[in-house]
């Protein structure tokens, strides 16, 4: 089962991990910990009908001295300058016996592509295609790699609770 974290927060960990695991009958819960954007419809939820995800943002809190020196840095969403939902996620979860997984979108980032063209991905006539429908940042340049295996997933696997 996939969840944004805005969405647990706006309902409660509690009762959206209650109702995942008693009416859905699921003993685990994946949640979008780094997206690339999201424009969504969640009528259960009582604070946004309608809701509209911080692209391109992470929903942890990054270890910054992993960035240092690269040009390509995460940006942490609203939510996670305040909570840490990753950790507080799998910390209620681990209390009611269930897992957590993290969906994580590292190479497809709008945000990323604008601030830094020069890593975005080009089509077959060399134009640079930064925005949304061909926001991936390219995975053969030196600075994105380092961003999203030396930084992005070792700061998420080292500085979780999974």
């Amino acid at each position: 089962m996939l969840a944004f974290a805005t969405d647990l927060y706006d309902e409660g960990l509690d009762t959206v991990l209650g109702n995942v695991q008693e009416r859905a009958a699921v003993d685990g819960l994946t949640m979008a910990v780094a997206y690339h954007d999201a424009r969504d419809l969640f009528p259960h939820n009582p604070v946004h009908k309608v809701r509209y995800l911080e692209g391109g943002a992470v929903f942890f809190q990054p270890d910054e001295s992993r960035y240092e020196g690269l040009q390509l840095q995460p940006r942490v969403a609203d939510l996670a300058r305040t909570v840490d939902p990753l950790s507080d996620v799998c910390a209620a979860a681990g209390e009611q016996g269930m897992d957590v997984n993290a969906w994580v979108v590292f190479l497809h980032s709008d945000r990323l592509g604008f601030t830094h063209p020069q890593c975005a991905t080009q089509n077959a006539f060399g134009d640079r295609r930064p925005g949304t429908q061909g926001g991936a940042i390219q995975e053969d340049l030196e600075q994105t790699r380092q961003h999203a295996l030396n930084s992005d997933c070792a700061d998420l696997c080292e500085n979780s609770v999974f």
